[in-house]
């Protein structure tokens, strides 16, 4: 993306300079329109997978990157199902905004809630070894 020219915004105001301008890269490639929804979904999981490795090895500059790419797969994938990400974000925030309960450190909480799932990440948590490393280990 070194094309763009940047310029000092407020945070919100960038963020939807960096959309629209992500949405115009996507539309000049034509992958807006013309992309399947579930194939850019799968570009979502791939890139979710770098974020996940970035994490496990405690790379920084690739978690930026990998926030990032998975942003830009997310912003295409809503535009493809007329959506944008902030009304998506709205919907999650209010069905999540009088939770009460305790965050759960793992993306399972034991075997009795994993029984029946079907998505790769139920089986894996990512956990801290003995010596401080992150890993992702099965449950």
């Amino acid at each position: 993306m070194s094309d763009i020219q940047f310029q000092v915004y407020a945070p919100e105001a960038m963020f939807v300079t960096l959309k629209k301008q992500v949405q115009a890269w996507a539309e000049a490639r034509q992958i807006i329109p013309n992309a399947k929804p579930h194939v850019q979904l799968m570009k979502t999981g791939s890139e979710l997978g770098e974020l996940m490795d970035a994490e496990i090895k405690g790379d920084r500059a690739g978690i930026i990157d990998g926030i990032g790419d998975v942003l830009v797969t997310l912003i295409i994938y809503a535009r493809l199902h007329d959506l944008t990400l902030e009304e998506c974000l709205h919907a999650a925030y209010t069905e999540i905004k009088d939770r009460k309960d305790a965050v759960e450190s793992s993306l399972c909480r034991g075997t009795a809630w994993c029984a029946g799932r079907t998505h790769w990440w139920s089986a894996y948590r990512l956990a801290s070894r003995s010596d401080g490393e992150l890993h992702a280990e099965t449950i």
